[in-house]
């Protein structure tokens, strides 16, 4: 017996030795052979140890990093690793509407053109209504409205919805609108319809367009799901690993959440409910939701329309058209009461404005709830035109300018015809970057191209994309890369309250990553709108390859 106890103790001392000798980590995935950079173009590395979903190890292979061994290693050749891109404002939902269930009218260059796509489009979807989104009439020669006249002789029988490419306008046909309950008669607060010698035209702008919006777009939850699908698979193809999607009610939510708990959407989403009382009810009054992979924990506001479509507020009539303003699209009371909610409950608000006059509105009603600086982080999305003597509130009061810098280039080309000399208020990223040291951009996908590349030429350039357009807008307002990318990676974590989780790549974060094949601070700006990711990881599982 005795023999037997120095034998088990001689056994189990030889156990703990050799376990003690073996300082190996497991984890789930190693990259080797990698350029590893961060957001100002500094290589951090060339290997990664992937664990749980995380960073376990960032840096060059050597001896200390030899200690971690996993199953899955691989070589990335070479190629470079950033993190993956964020999208501060989207509309995630509305771009997979878009690529299942609308004609794309984005590139047309007449309405000649327009009607032409609708009605091809009218065959293809033989029953119920025919959608159509994209149109631009500043790209057309006739740069007017169109009417529903041509749509009614086509199509006299089913009711058309063509939404401009803003989102703040649409066309529709006679059929449409009597489906939706609008005539000459009509009056909707906080929207217009166009009514041109006592006879609808068929424009409706804002909350009038979301009236139409709500009759046309009734949607199942098939429907729904192979929207977000579609969206994500985009994203993927762009390097995107979290959006912000700028609006949604929460029967779409609930479908998000449910799709990411079964692993068929893997995209990280920060989701911004409606100001509508059934939202409040799921989310706001219950605290709203932080999980691995979905954000609710923010109201979404509309001050004003779009500057396209002449919605967007100004305090002074449009350079173009010495009777509007602009729509101012929610009351003092409204806001009011979202803003105290939003406060009392600690969600964040973000604000649509885009006008002088709606920006200064927004900022006027967020002081009196934030009163001094904070860390509540309330935004205005867009941002796009601020009165100089504003410009000291976002400071003041610790608010968030959330810019798409695509825009500026995007409007360009008639821009100043609607602002005038406030042009030079306009599309400021510079100086409202200074302010905090940093900005949410997005792309506001399906106005905008999902592509973040775009957002970044934008950026650094303020050029447009179109090669007939030669001149600059604001060249004072361009940032360099680093600046560019931050706003397009850690920053929108940063808005978001994910600034911990996401958006970097440095030991703890989510392992949520993009591999390109070239170093994006070596290329020029006309190369990086012609590179898209080889990869894109999240939580360290590879969910898009080339």
């Amino acid at each position: 017996m005795k023999y037997f106890r120095y034998l088990c103790a001689l056994v189990l001392g030889f156990v703990i030795f050799v376990k003690c000798s073996d300082n190996s980590i497991q984890v789930d995935l190693l990259v080797k052979n990698a350029h590893i950079l961060n957001s100002d173009g500094e290589f951090i590395g060339d290997f990664l140890a992937i664990n749980k979903g995380k960073f376990e190890y960032v840096g060059v292979f050597d001896k200390h990093s030899e200690k971690y061994t996993a199953d899955s290693v691989i070589d990335c050749s070479g190629n470079y690793i950033y993190a993956g891109f964020h999208d501060g404002h989207c509309h995630f939902y509305g771009l997979g509407k878009n690529i299942i269930a609308y004609a794309e009218l984005g590139n047309c260059s007449s309405f000649k053109e327009v009607i032409n796509i609708v009605k091809k489009h009218g065959s293809d979807v033989q029953s119920g209504w025919i959608l159509g989104r994209g149109w631009d009439q500043n790209n057309w020669k006739d740069k007017k409205f169109p009417t529903k006249h041509m749509l009614d002789s086509i199509f006299p029988e089913r009711p058309v919805m063509l939404t401009r490419v803003d989102g703040h306008a649409v066309l529709a046909n006679a059929k449409a609108l009597k489906l939706s309950g609008i005539d000459s008669t009509s009056s909707i607060e906080g929207g217009e319809i166009e009514i041109r010698n006592g006879k609808l035209t068929g424009i409706l702008l804002d909350v009038a367009a979301d009236s139409i919006k709500a009759t046309a777009e009734v949607e199942s939850s098939e429907f729904v799901e192979r929207a977000l699908l579609a969206a994500q698979d985009t994203c993927f193809k762009y390097g995107l690993v979290c959006v912000t999607d700028a609006g949604l009610d929460y029967s779409h939510i609930d479908i998000i959440d449910s799709l990411q708990e079964v692993g068929k959407l893997k995209i990280k989403i920060n989701a911004m409910i409606n100001p509508e009382e059934k939202n409040y009810k799921r989310y706001l009054y219950n605290g709203g939701v932080d999980k691995q992979k979905l954000r609710v924990k923010t109201i979404k506001l509309y001050a004003d329309g779009a500057l396209g479509s002449r919605g967007a507020k100004l305090t002074n009539p449009y350079s173009d058209d010495s009777l509007s303003t602009g729509i101012l699209t929610i009351s003092p009371e409204d806001i009011d009461n979202a803003c105290k909610l939003a406060y009392d409950h600690n969600f964040q608000v973000a604000c649509h404005a885009i006008g002088d006059s709606a920006n200064r509105f927004v900022l006027n009603h967020y002081s009196k709830y934030l009163k001094d600086t904070n860390d509540r982080r309330w935004r205005i999305e867009h941002a796009q035109i601020v009165d100089p003597n504003d410009y000291a509130m976002f400071q003041d009061y610790s608010i968030i300018p959330s810019m798409q810098t695509c825009h500026a280039t995007s409007d360009m080309e008639w821009a100043e015809t609607r602002l005038g000399h406030r042009i030079d208020w306009a599309y400021q990223t510079n100086k409202l970057l200074g302010f905090h040291k940093w900005f949410i951009n997005g792309t506001d996908c399906p106005v905008e191209s999902i592509n973040p590349m775009y957002n970044i030429y934008a950026a650094i350039t303020r050029k447009s994309l179109k090669p007939s357009v030669e001149w600059k807008i604001g060249e004072d307002q361009a940032i360099d890369i680093s600046t560019a990318i931050k706003s397009l990676t850690e920053w929108p974590a940063k808005g978001a309250f994910w600034e911990n989780k996401t958006g970097r790549i440095e030991k703890g974060m989510d392992a949520d990553f993009i591999v390109f094949k070239k170093n994006l601070f070596d290329l020029s700006p006309e190369q990086m709108i012609k590179i898209t990711p080889e990869e894109t990881w999240i939580d360290g599982e590879m969910v898009y390859s080339k």
